[in-house]
């Protein structure tokens, strides 16, 4: 990848960034064309013509058990022997703990619906795919996690897992998924609060998710990999998306085993989606910034992963350094992860004494010690 390219894509970002700031001169016109509540997008994606699959209801599966702090601290490391079997059940557990609908509410006459993870607006922009080999109790195939029925529905039968390995420059933990969930953003389900804007929304709103995935995998047993680094246009097409109305986000590889086989023929799939909303504004900003920042071939996200990080920056501390006791894990919460998620509501609702120091340190030292993923080169 050229120093042009780079620069041009670094440019562009630049531009996206000072043109949905919220500066005040732009505040009043920002929003100008948007929130029409005739035109308040669906929540989700509806195939009318795929049958669904139903997933094991997740109150039928044997909770995990593992507290929340402890899935959050698990760095994903593990060897073939702590490994626990990717089936359906896992598919189901982390599906539905990423973007499932846990609870319902009644506010103004119409119900509202609450997900694993919040999003800005509550809009739930995001969806989810699964690239799957044969697991136990799921054949091999291109998958949609419907979030309003907790059901999978077949885009394509067969394994096509060396599509995304190639997209990916055959990213190591990639090639050895034996399934690879796929995270999405339909641009116009937050551009319709947000205009623009909402393409920050894209990657903040994954943000909160991410870490949903990635702790409800550690609880599981099952290994995971944030992927960040892939050629968009094969897996758009593998997946029937239209990159300038539904940006692919990031790859999570779930499991470990063996490499796939080679892909049957991607042929165009045309498949029907229930309209968002009677009609939709297109936002030719989100459009020229996502187009921008795509990378082209595998070859491009090989050499990305390559590239290094910047060297690390020593600073001087502009105030006395607060020494922080040492974490004590037999203090940690026993809550379990699956009921820290279900418990999420408004952040308006604090708790009525402050935490301790030590619980203090022992959030920080949970959530900082890294995760599985590829950005780092």
């Amino acid at each position: 990848m050229s120093h042009e390219v780079e620069e041009a894509r670094a440019d562009a970002i630049r531009e996206f960034l000072r043109e949905t700031d919220h500066a005040p001169d732009r505040l009043d016109g920002q929003y100008q064309g948007t929130l029409n509540p005739a035109l308040r997008p669906r929540p989700d994606k509806r195939y009318p013509a795929l049958a669904p699959q139903p997933l094991p209801p997740v109150a039928d599966l044997t909770p995990s058990g593992v507290p929340a702090l402890t899935a959050i601290a698990d760095t994903g490391e593990r060897s073939t022997t702590s490994m626990s079997t990717l089936d359906v059940d896992a598919v189901a557990r982390i599906a539905f703990f990423t973007n499932g609908i846990t609870k319902s509410v009644r506010r103004g006459g119409q119900t509202m619906a609450f997900r694993a993870a919040p999003t800005t607006g509550a809009l739930y922009h995001i969806e989810l795919y699964l690239v799957t080999g044969d697991l136990p109790g799921l054949p091999a195939g291109v998958y949609h996690y419907g979030a309003h029925d907790h059901a999978l529905r077949q885009l394509r039968a067969g394994d096509f897992r060396q599509v995304v390995v190639e997209a990916t420059g055959h990213e190591p933990a990639t090639a050895q998924a034996p399934a690879i969930l796929v995270m999405t953003s339909v641009f116009w389900r937050n551009a319709w609060k947000y205009a623009a804007r909402a393409y920050r929304h894209t990657y903040w709103d994954a943000g909160t998710m991410l870490p949903n995935t990635l702790a409800m995998a550690n609880a599981t047993g099952i290994p995971a990999r944030l992927v960040l680094s892939f050629a968009d246009a094969a897996i758009a097409e593998l997946l029937d998306l239209d990159l300038d109305r539904e940006g692919i986000v990031a790859l999570v590889t779930l499991g470990a085993g063996e490499p796939p086989p080679a892909a049957p023929p991607v042929s165009p799939l045309d498949l029907r989606v229930e309209p968002y909303s009677m009609r939709e504004i297109d936002f030719p900003l989100i459009r020229q910034t996502h187009q921008t920042t795509l990378l082209a071939a595998g070859e491009d996200a090989a050499r990305w992963r390559q590239r290094g990080g910047p060297p690390p920056v020593e600073t001087t501390p502009r105030a006395p350094l607060i020494a922080l006791p040492v974490p004590e894990q037999a203090d940690l919460p026993p809550v379990p992860i699956e009921t820290v998620i279900r418990r999420r509501g408004s952040t308006r609702r604090f708790g009525r004494e402050p935490i301790t120091l030590p619980q203090l340190s022992t959030l920080l030292d949970c959530s900082t010690r890294g995760l599985p993923s590829d950005t780092l080169g």
